[in-house]
């Protein structure tokens, strides 16, 4: 992204200890590597064919998978040329098997699930009016968009068929209760497969009905956001266990995190605190959440035996004279960041990938707090 480096020094918020041995401003915001991705159109995960990976509206993130087909998060490979006479390639083939049929219920599950939460919000929006009724038609759309990114590995499924309570206010509390519990069952989802592409997917379902959460009919608005920054609940989900690709993804999670801190408190510089009070604690609230973040990464790494990456002493920034520049640079900041932490799911497992799954969804509540109101929409962020 262009722009220049502001004519200012260092923040002094920085801590030496995290700055790398470098010199002169790094790019910002920083290329997150990523392993070779397959096409957005398709997606080949040990026979499933999944169309697209995630939801749309992120232009600026490509798609993060876990490499070929055939490569799990704890870095193993199936080999399918192996001769059928082994013993060890068929208790390999026998363990891939278990795993797909597993993901496979998985995809099942979810793609129901989805389909029964489009059903309630179309029914919901008969029991409302005027623009609650057409916020809950949009929300209908949503569910029916990311049921259709699992439709391709699924067997065919009829259009459920939902009544909604004659009530609009029990209607609303129904569909919120569903939503939430739906949230809940992507997220375990995401965390169980065993494929990291298909938890990235599933990490991506999760966050857009973390941003939709929000949004009408089940929220005030994304500007909500902005007066009340979600606390993210951040523990020390340490593995001594990590693949090559998991260390990978932490250390670019952790580069992220690092232009985040550094951009947030200029962003903060270029806000005022007595006449932009919202947006400045909105702002610095942020900063906060992403300092603990690169704190969790680096002892994740740390535990891991790993040394962390280090942060830019100055990254280049374009200018940020106007209120609309410093939100769309905390949109972008959260975009790149869930982005990497995307590529922590598709590639760890267990307590890592809970917690990254979780950050995601944060950040996609943050994108949605800094974003034009009147334009906010679910999306996702690991597109």
């Amino acid at each position: 992204m262009p722009g220049h480096r502001p004519r200012r020094q260092p923040n002094a918020s920085a801590r030496t200890d995290h700055v790398a041995e470098q010199q002169g401003p790094r790019r910002y915001p920083p290329r997150v590597p990523r392993p070779t991705p397959t096409t957005r159109r398709s997606l080949l995960l040990g026979g499933l064919t999944l169309t697209g990976l995630a939801l749309g509206g992120c232009s600026r993130l490509s798609a993060l998978t876990d490499g070929s087909g055939g490569s799990s998060p704890s870095g193993t490979t199936t080999d399918t040329t192996s001769s059928p006479t082994s013993a060890s390639s068929s208790a390999s083939a026998s363990v891939d098997a278990s795993s797909t049929d597993a993901d496979a219920a998985l995809v099942e599950e979810c793609h129901t699930l989805l389909l029964e939460l489009a059903a309630l919000a179309a029914a919901v929006a008969a029991r409302l009016d005027g623009a609650q009724a057409a916020a809950a038609r949009r929300l209908a759309r949503l569910h029916r968009s990311q049921a259709a990114l699992l439709a391709g590995a699924t067997s065919d499924s009829a259009v459920p068929t939902v009544r909604a309570p004659a009530s609009a206010s029990k209607a609303l509390t129904r569909l919120r209760g569903d939503e939430t519990a739906a949230r809940r069952r992507l997220t375990a989802a995401a965390v169980a497969a065993d494929s990291g592409a298909l938890a990235r997917l599933l990490a991506g379902l999760a966050a857009g009905l973390s941003q939709a959460a929000v949004l009408a009919p089940l929220g005030s608005g994304a500007d909500t956001l902005l007066r009340a920054p979600a606390v993210a609940d951040l523990g020390t989900p340490i593995d001594a266990q990590l693949a090559t690709e998991g260390v990978t993804a932490l250390q670019d999670a952790l580069a992220a995190e690092h232009a985040a801190c550094w951009v947030y408190a200029s962003l903060g510089a270029a806000t005022s605190a007595s006449t932009q009070t919202v947006q400045y604690e909105a702002v610095t609230a942020a900063e906060a959440t992403h300092r603990a973040r690169r704190d969790v990464l680096e002892a994740a790494l740390r535990g891991a035996g790993e040394d962390p990456v280090g942060s830019a002493a100055a990254y280049d920034l374009p200018s940020l004279r106007t209120t609309a520049r410093v939100r769309a640079e905390a949109v972008d900041l959260e975009t790149g960041c869930a982005e990497a932490l995307g590529y922590v799911v598709a590639t760890t497992t267990g307590a890592l990938r809970r917690w990254a799954v979780g950050e995601a969804g944060g950040c996609s509540r943050a994108a949605l707090g800094f974003s034009d109101p009147a334009r906010a929409a679910a999306t996702g962020l690991l597109s």
